[in-house]
């Protein structure tokens, strides 16, 4: 299953059975729009201002500027690339080259974190490395930086869903 299927799918909390084996979250459409447009604003801005910066004997500030369009589009790409993926083994969060890995047994809960923008909150059963592409840490909550397609709330609901199957199989395994 890819998002682009979701929103015409049935994900009611009714039908657990329909959960996918996979589900694949890219980053919602219209802030890739949106980081596209920056990308582009920014790449035409900051290298028309290069250029006429080289033509007018000022190759200094032509190459400042055109890291300065290096970083831009870096910093730009790497939240590009965010993306989600649930499976019966637990969850894959990417963004930029990093990727994070983190079984359903690993989690205790997902909530709604409210604010300007929705943030979807996973606490985990003990501290472990947190998703953060800069360095390093440990906590015992981390906050996705995306609901991707969905709202929060069906986000948080739809991650419940797949980690309470994926608990009742290892509890059904168990006893067998």
């Amino acid at each position: 299953w890819y998002s682009s299927s979701l929103p015409f799918c049935t994900l009611n909390a009714a039908a657990d059975h329909d959960l996918p084996e996979l589900l694949v979250l890219p980053q919602n459409r219209s802030v890739r729009l949106l980081k596209w447009s920056g990308i582009l604003a920014g790449v035409a801005l900051l290298g028309t201002l290069g250029a006429l910066m080289f033509l007018a004997s000022q190759p200094g500030w032509a190459i400042l500027l055109l890291v300065v369009l290096a970083a831009w589009v870096i910093a730009y790409w790497i939240h590009l690339t965010e993306t989600l993926r649930l499976d019966r083994q637990g969850f894959e969060y990417r963004i930029g080259p990093r990727t994070w890995r983190c079984a359903w047994a690993e989690c205790q809960t997902f909530e709604v974190r409210a604010g300007a923008r929705d943030r979807v909150v996973i606490r985990f059963m003990k501290p472990r490395p947190v998703f953060n592409l800069m360095g390093s840490g440990i906590s015992r909550d981390e906050a996705l930086l995306t609901s991707f397609e969905l709202k929060a709330s069906r986000l948080v609901d739809l991650m419940n869903r797949f980690r309470e199957r994926a608990l009742s199989d290892g509890a059904a395994s168990a006893q067998n």
